[in-house]
């Protein structure tokens, strides 16, 4: 059994690598920017910096970066040092990490392993330049996206991208001039625009798929998140690449994709629903019928895996899938679960554990019917309220996702301004909260100071999802009036020929 586990794991790794590198090469190989490149050196020169200083301290007792100074981008289910100490339990000791419970005879291992058996067979022994490898492979992933959509756009898309030149004057977006491709002037007469050549527009169209790659390669979260060998970068490559897959109509890739999301986190097959919308612009009906088999036989797969690598036992479903529902992740996060479960009664822990555990999901189905019409819209939300509402959120996901909605100029610029100044304020609660569980750690300092930093940052995130939502529900407002006013204009063209 152990030769067949390790078979496993090095065939993955074996298949995992050059495949991504083909598939990267074939994405951006043909029109790759200089800054990309550039881009790509920064981050991998911080990564291996950021690496370094980290095994360097962690040989110094005096040094504070013995204590996880960012716990909150390494929840347990994504770390490879969990990974290692599940792999050490199997196959070091012969135990079933899943279902060790209290045992007495086990020292200082008093709990079970929290990651799925594949990703401990697969990843446990990743080199630390394979994590680089992820998020090279994720920035080329996000440019290859957004590539797609800003040169290439759907008809749909650039519809939806043009809504704003025939604006009625009532509801006009008033920040146009945030994308020069929405930076139109108005004749008062006609209420008709033309591209405005005078005013400076903040953001280039053709510069946003480099903007969201670069943001991602430098991102001191991502880079630490790597430097900490997390594995959160691979969640969003999968998922990104899942979203992509139905971009381009692929159905098999995309339930393939989103089955592997879902296998580590339930949580992604909720996008069954926009990601079938998404694909029914280039494949035949029954998307969602297709779909939904696809994604079926793919986990059922993973799973029937799982069941092999874990002797026979489905132990591992209670103790990753039951661990994450009931919010048994107590580590220090910018979330507020952890907290809530600590200082709550256990009398009340039930009640706040079906609550919380199925809060993400109570969204789902009313932004499914009203933002039908939008389905990259509706897998944007998805993602961003996913990555804030999980039990252990982390600041590396959450920035991740939001840096789609770059993607939609025609939501963006309906956005009120305190989602800008909020996303903004979030560097204050975001560093005082490592100063604050640097302090707890150390003396100074207890855990209520870490959770109202925590509570600030959920505020000001949590005000970013929900205005995109109101702006993309006037964008369809706008769109329907204008397609109104259009028809009108016509039949009175019409009459006056006749």
């Amino acid at each position: 059994e152990k030769e067949v586990r390790a078979y496993i794991s090095w065939e993955l790794q074996i298949i995992f690598i050059p495949v991504a590198m083909i598939k990267s090469y074939q994405l951006i190989a043909k029109d790759i920017p200089n800054g990309l490149w550039v881009a790509f050196v920064v981050g991998i020169t911080l990564r291996l910096f950021a690496a370094a200083f980290i095994e360097v301290s962690s040989l110094n007792e005096a040094s504070w970066f013995k204590v996880p100074v960012v716990p909150f981008d390494i929840p347990p289910s994504l770390s490879q040092s969990h990974y290692q100490e599940c792999h050490f339990l199997r196959e070091e000791m012969g135990l079933n990490a899943y279902s060790i419970g209290s045992n007495s005879d086990l020292g200082s291992f008093h709990h079970n392993c929290h990651a799925m058996p594949l990703m401990v067979s697969c990843f446990a022994g990743l080199p630390r330049f394979g994590f680089i490898l992820i998020d090279v492979f994720t920035a080329i992933m996000l440019y290859a996206f957004a590539a797609s959509i800003v040169k290439c756009p759907s008809v749909e898309e650039r519809e939806k991208i043009y809504e704003v030149k025939h604006c009625p004057a009532k509801i006009r977006p008033s920040y146009g001039w945030i994308y020069d491709i929405t930076n139109f002037s108005y004749d008062d007469t006609e209420d008709k625009g033309s591209l405005c050549d005078k005013k400076i527009s903040l953001i280039k169209w053709c510069n946003v798929p480099l903007i969201i790659s670069t943001c991602f390669l430098v991102s001191p979260f991502a880079i630490f998140a790597s430097a900490y060998r997390s594995l959160q970068s691979f969640m969003i490559l999968v998922q990104i690449s899942a979203i992509f897959s139905a971009r381009e109509g692929n159905l098999f890739a995309t339930g393939l994709l989103l089955a592997v999301a879902t296998y580590v986190d339930v949580y992604p097959f909720v996008y069954l629903l926009p990601l079938s919308l998404l694909t029914s612009k280039k494949s035949p009906k029954n998307n969602l019928l297709r779909l939904s088999v696809f994604f079926t036989v793919s986990i059922a797969v993973l799973l029937g895996i799982s069941f092999v690598l874990n002797d026979w036992s489905w132990a591992f479903t209670k103790s990753v899938y039951g661990w994450n529902m009931q919010s048994r992740d107590t580590q220090p996060n910018f979330g507020i679960l952890w907290y809530t479960f600590i200082m709550g009664f256990q009398r009340f822990r039930k009640f706040y554990v079906v609550l919380f555990a199925f809060y993400p999901y109570i969204f789902v189905i009313p932004i499914y019917l009203r933002l039908k019409s939008s389905a990259f819209e509706m897998v944007t939300l998805y993602a961003i309220l996913g990555a804030v509402f999980k039990s252990h959120p982390t600041i590396h996901e959450v920035l991740s996702f939001m840096s789609l909605m770059l993607l939609s100029p025609h939501i963006l610029i309906r956005m009120r301004p305190f989602s800008f100044i909020s996303l903004i304020s979030l560097c204050v609660p975001i560093i005082t909260l490592f100063v604050d569980y640097h302090m707890w750690m150390f003396g100074g300092g207890n855990a209520n100071y870490v959770y109202f930093m925590g509570v600030a940052t959920m505020v000001f995130v949590s005000t970013i999802p929900v205005d995109f939502l109101t702006a993309s529900i006037k964008h369809l407002k706008a769109a329907k009036l204008g397609s109104s006013n259009s028809m009108n204009s016509n039949d009175d063209i019409t009459s006056s020929d006749e």
